[in-house]
């Protein structure tokens, strides 16, 4: 499971997205603050719940695109390198670009809401909104009817509404905590070609160089 922790300048906005170790947002700006992240001044972290399964990796098509030779006796003996190569420039893409990739479930904690009328979410598409729940500051949680809260789907901002209009405030020193489901879908023929693609070539890379040489912006 990974823990994302992401922080920045209260209203600051990047126009660019950066290349580097930390995933980034391209709608907000993101920088470090003492190991966490802050989105317009809104402390963040993302926690990935699950990895994409191993069935959703396309090890056979990934060593059909390399030509790597089949129908001898050693057939699948790079299957596990193939996959880590896979899974580590599937990460590499999701930071750059600031989209999940293959679905999986998310839990996203924040400190109060960045816009009342409609909290975007730190990373895109969104399939599904699982639960919202809103704790105290000893994490107690805060009755609030689930039927409040509207997910508004869209490819790069997709965004968390309340039913009337506005959210929900915060209790004193609260938090959010919001599951959801990210990704194109749980198989790699749901993701787009030009990711797909992407993917495809830097693992070859990847696959090419000693891991201990790689560069600093593909080890995340």
């Amino acid at each position: 499971m990974r823990t994302l922790r992401v922080a920045v300048p209260l209203g600051a906005v990047v126009g660019t997205p950066r290349i580097g170790p930390l995933m980034r947002f391209p709608s907000f700006g993101v920088g470090r603050c003492g190991g966490c992240i802050h989105i317009f001044g809104v402390v963040v972290m993302l926690n990935e719940l699950g990895s994409p399964a191993s069935a959703s990796i396309p090890v056979a098509a990934f060593a059909e695109h390399l030509r790597l030779g089949s129908g001898f006796a050693d057939d699948g003996a790079q299957n596990g390198l193939l996959e880590t190569c896979l899974r580590a420039a599937l990460a590499a893409v999701e930071a750059r670009i600031g989209l999940a990739l293959l679905s999986r479930r998310f839990l996203w904690s924040l400190t109060r809401w960045s816009d009342e009328a409609g909290q975007v979410f730190p990373i895109a598409p969104v399939g599904e909104l699982e639960s919202v729940t809103l704790k105290d500051r000893v994490g107690d949680v805060i009755a609030v009817d689930p039927g409040i809260w509207v997910l508004i789907k869209d490819g790069r901002r997709p965004k968390l509404r309340g039913a009337g209009g506005y959210l929900p405030g915060f209790p004193t020193d609260g938090f959010a905590e919001v599951i959801f489901t990210g990704g194109y879908g749980e198989t790699w023929g749901t993701l787009p070609h030009d990711l797909r693609r992407a993917v495809f070539l830097l693992a070859a890379r990847m696959k090419s160089i000693p891991w201990p040489d790689l560069p600093i912006t593909w080890a995340i």
